[in-house]
């Protein structure tokens, strides 16, 4: 049956008046206790968001009744900050080491990179982003890495970073560490299984995907995230 527009306008009069009205109908405590932060975060009493402060407060008197190495606790419910807490010597400013939460944010910046067309596919070879490097162990499977091997750690070079703890000297992450060429030599690195048949985890492979972001772009890994990441997201940390 096909409607007349007259008889069209006349049922869309009631439904807007019940679309608007359930827009009132929102609770009020959920108006008051949901936040979208922006420029910063507000704090809220945790009652208000239906979480005990006596229990907030034990849990700052057991941080603080011996060292338990936790350095700062801040929870966030519904947008807004319930609680902070930090351990003495730390504060609200003090800088931390992200460490591999690098990985993530990296991962990303290959992502904004992709999106703008500095990189065409995640399907493009490792090495057509280092032409001019002399690279030792080099053999097919080297030679076949895509940028998505290194996203998923599946690139195949032999990198035993987890079967020895971080404290010991000789685990291949302190290796690294003191190379005066990270990205030189992680690409000498020989092989061990094909790219793409299993995951190793491999630090080193979080640089190579910084150079190769900045082979793409000629821009620095820093001024980049800082353009198109941080600032655009109000991280100014």
């Amino acid at each position: 049956m096909k409607l007349s527009r007259k008889t069209l306008f006349s049922l869309s009069i009631p439904i807007l008046i019940i679309i608007l009205s359930m827009a009132f109908l929102v609770p009020w405590w959920i108006l008051e206790t949901s936040n979208n932060p922006t420029h910063y975060w507000k704090k809220i009493a945790p009652e208000k968001v239906e979480m005990d402060s006596g229990l907030l407060n034990s849990m700052a008197d057991y941080l603080e009744s011996e060292n338990h190495d936790i350095h700062s606790v801040v929870i966030i419910r519904d947008g807004f900050i319930v609680t902070e807490w930090y351990a003495s010597g730390y504060k609200i400013k003090t800088l931390f080491k992200l460490y591999s939460a690098t990985k993530s944010v990296i991962s990303i910046l290959i992502g904004i990179v992709l999106d703008m067309g500095f990189i065409s596919s995640v399907n493009q070879l490792m090495l057509d982003y280092f032409p001019n490097r002399t690279i030792m162990n080099l053999n097919a499977d080297k030679e076949s890495i895509t940028i998505k091997h290194l996203l998923t750690m599946t690139a195949g070079f032999d990198w035993p970073e987890w079967e020895i703890s971080y404290f010991n000297v000789n685990n291949i992450f302190n290796t690294w560490k003191v190379n005066d060429d990270y990205v030189q030599f992680v690409l000498d690195r020989p092989m061990n299984s094909t790219p793409g048949e299993k995951f190793n985890y491999n630090t080193g492979i979080s640089h190579l995907l910084g150079a190769i972001l900045e082979v793409a772009t000629n821009k620095s890994v820093e001024d980049f995230a800082n353009e198109y990441l941080f600032e655009p997201l109000e991280i100014i940390s």
